[in-house]
């Protein structure tokens, strides 16, 4: 066997030190009751409250005498007789501007003290947090048997995410993670795009700065390995920055520029990934297998008229999903224009008219264009509470054909 370690070495993410660090538990929504440990408190300050109520109510005394010494002269309340006479405290009538002081500072201190729980409406209703959160996977394999003519591509990237996710929606999510639909899944067949159209992220209401409560954690699966054939590897650990608040976790990507010498393309061969698991019943542990994609076998040619190429491969034997066709124009080895993106039946020839593609950006000006085709195999899994994974397998077929 051949690990891919000593034959490529890792580009781009790859975590050298292997530090794995798990996301944050997903927090379960408040109450509004007991926010960060002060519901005591708050029930503390409201005993109090009431207890000095009911003093007060019982041993009104003391209150009394003082609020003679602040009553104006001519301000009735108390009934008294001649100053001579005096009058015996048993005499006193409360009346309501004093008898009502302890209730009103009683409710004062329940209105300051729990004044925190806004989620209690009139009636005195509380409602529920219920987001238990969503979750997507995916598991994408794009592989090149053949090394890229120019070298911009490697032979090799496997990735893999599985993410938990509340207060965002689906379509932001995965563009926040680069889970994407493919190119087949958002463009019509026989329709071409400007590559950096299907790369683009909008932000959508859910990411609205006054949405506070969202979260988004990449979860990790513990040890992700992949065997093809002869060739097996790990997927290193890629921690993931702190660019936004609410993200953290970590995600897995292998990136093999070159590939070993044992390896050998056999479309019957199967593409196995191991998934070790969490350690609990979030993600258990799983094995995906898939077939190889059939071989491309992918060529390009100029026809008789410069203006056209035309392009052949082997059609596919197992699958109906459409061919995915990207072409980009190079003056020597730097791009020239934009690069295109289009979708195509999957029946073994096309023909390409470069003039249409001119007002997309791309560069036919060039010394030349760099033409990639890719098929897909799809299926879904289960991983514990990760239902409907996704397991993709990408084939590609590099040429460059030269234009003068």
């Amino acid at each position: 066997m051949g690990p891919l370690g000593a034959a490529g070495g890792q580009r781009r993410r790859g975590h050298p030190n292997r530090q794995r660090r798990s996301g944050p538990p997903l927090r379960a929504g408040s109450t509004g009751l007991c926010v960060e440990g002060r519901c005591g408190a708050l029930w503390h300050v409201c005993g109090m409250c009431g207890a000095w109520a009911l003093h007060a109510r019982t041993n009104v005394e003391p209150w009394v005498a003082w609020a003679r010494r602040l009553r104006p002269p001519s301000s009735p309340g108390l009934v008294t007789a001649q100053a001579a006479r005096g009058t015996p405290l048993s005499m006193v009538r409360k009346t309501t501007a004093y008898a009502g002081w302890p209730a009103f500072v009683l409710g004062a201190c329940l209105s300051v003290a729990c004044s925190a729980v806004e989620e209690v409406d009139a009636q005195g209703v509380v409602t529920l947090s219920d987001d238990a959160g969503s979750r997507l996977a995916q598991v994408h394999v794009i592989l090149q048997p053949q090394p890229d003519p120019i070298g911009v591509e490697p032979q090799l990237d496997i990735s893999a995410s599985f993410v938990h996710y509340r207060g965002l929606d689906e379509d932001s999510v995965r563009s926040r993670v680069g889970l994407g639909a493919l190119p087949f899944e958002r463009l019509d067949v026989g329709t071409c795009v400007a590559s950096e159209a299907l790369d683009g992220i909008e932000l959508s209401a859910a990411e609205h700065p006054a949405v506070a409560d969202r979260e988004l954690v990449l979860v990790d699966a513990g040890d992700v390995t992949f065997r093809m054939g002869e060739v097996s590897g790990e997927l290193p650990l890629v921690l993931l920055p702190d660019l936004l608040p609410y993200m953290s976790g970590v995600d897995y990507e292998q990136v093999t520029d070159v590939l070993p010498s044992v390896f050998v393309y056999d479309d019957e061969s199967e593409l196995s990934v191991e998934i070790e698991g969490s350690g609990d019943d979030e993600i258990p542990p799983t094995t995906l297998r898939a077939l190889l994609p059939a071989k491309l076998d992918f060529e390009a040619r100029r026809g008789f008229d410069a203006s056209i190429l035309e392009l052949r491969w082997r059609s596919a034997r197992r699958s109906d999903t459409p061919l995915v066709l990207r072409i980009a124009g190079y003056v020597g080895s730097e791009p020239l224009g934009a690069e295109v993106t289009c979708v195509i039946r999957d029946r073994g020839f096309f023909r390409l008219h470069l003039a249409e593609l001119r007002s997309l950006g791309l560069g036919i000006a060039g010394e030349g264009l760099h033409l990639r085709a890719s098929r897909y195999e799809r299926s879904t899994f289960d991983a514990g509470e990760f239902v409907g994974g996704e397991f993709i397998v990408e084939l590609r077929d590099s040429r460059f054909l030269v234009l003068r």
